[in-house]
């Protein structure tokens, strides 16, 4: 992959509404996530066959009492994907929560990010950097932040 121009993924447009690329998330994930994904974006093929994966899941995955994987979780961090990731990004780790929602995680040499989403939808970010810098807050407040450190891993 080129790391020339490191141009964000598509971002929500308020005034025109979603781009093209979050019609086409929506539309995976409203259609019980069951498509083949074909996207210039690698990171969004891997992410998007993860989640069909885990939207079979049924109650009780893990031998226990784990939910099913909440709609609303999967549409949360596709969203919040959409905003943070950059064109050649590495695609995040995508792991089941026990309660239905999603984590998604980003380990490197002294970085460490976790975007979590709950089965309704809301959003938590972590992020730990080897020069001490932690952040653990709403994912609305910390968008740049989230971009900015994704952008390291995507330059790695």
């Amino acid at each position: 992959m080129s790391t020339a121009g490191f141009a964000p993924a598509p971002r929500w447009s308020h005034a025109t509404g979603r781009t093209a690329a979050a019609d086409r998330l929506t539309s995976a994930v409203a259609t019980v996530i069951s498509i083949k994904p074909q996207s210039l974006l690698s990171w969004l093929d891997q992410v998007v066959e993860r989640i069909n994966a885990l939207a079979l899941l049924e109650e009780g995955w893990d031998g226990e009492q784990a939910r099913p994987l909440a709609r609303e979780a999967a549409l949360a961090v596709l969203n919040a994907l959409v905003e943070v990731m950059w064109q050649d990004s590495p695609a995040p780790s995508v792991v089941p929560m026990y309660d239905g929602g999603l984590q998604l995680e980003w380990h490197a040499p002294g970085l460490d990010i976790e975007l979590i989403s709950a089965p309704d939808g809301t959003r938590q970010v972590w992020i730990a950097a080897a020069s001490g810098l932690e952040i653990d807050n709403d994912f609305r407040h910390v968008v740049e932040d989230l971009r900015k450190h994704i952008g390291t891993l995507t330059r790695g």
